[in-house]
């Protein structure tokens, strides 16, 4: 396992270890094809649901999904019309910069989509920003999650 700032601050918490661990671990097995964990890889995160899950261990079953996405190797090409959003937010980022932010950004949208239907509000609020010209959809998890938590909080029929 990799030391950085989050397994410092979080080694103790026995979800986020066994999550990191398993991330580690998945795709790693000599007996698999690259393009076999690859594949098992995005399956993994495109069908992560929160189901009957809270929004923080949903958040941290998507960051471990990511995490093993990028262990077995898999990134997400974007294209020319994704990449231009991009440097309308971050005009001084390299295409790779891009791309990684393109990558973050899709992961926090795509927690969203697959959050309880109480971020309904959240991404229909996104949807109109969007609209009116305001491209305010989250960086990455973290900040979807701090925005479904703002605006859920924040609103008493959910």
């Amino acid at each position: 396992l990799e030391e950085d700032l989050e397994w410092t601050s979080r080694n103790t918490e026995l979800l986020y270890v066994l999550d990191t661990a398993q991330a580690a671990c998945s795709h790693v097995q000599s007996n698999h094809h690259p393009l076999v964990s690859a594949r098992a890889a995005l399956k993994d995160l495109i069908n992560c649901h929160q189901n009957s899950s809270k929004m923080l261990e949903f958040k941290e079953k998507m960051v471990s999904k990511v995490k093993t996405m990028e262990l077995a190797g898999v990134s997400i090409k974007f294209g020319k019309k994704v990449t231009d959003l991009e440097k309308k937010k971050h005009p001084n980022k390299t295409e790779d910069e891009l791309q990684e932010s393109a990558f973050k950004r899709f992961c926090g949208f795509n927690w969203l989509g697959n959050a309880s239907r109480s971020n309904n509000t959240v991404t229909d609020a996104l949807k109109l920003d969007f609209l009116n010209k305001n491209d305010n959809y989250p960086d990455y998890i973290e900040a979807a999650y701090h925005l479904a938590s703002t605006m859920n909080s924040a609103d008493p029929g959910t």
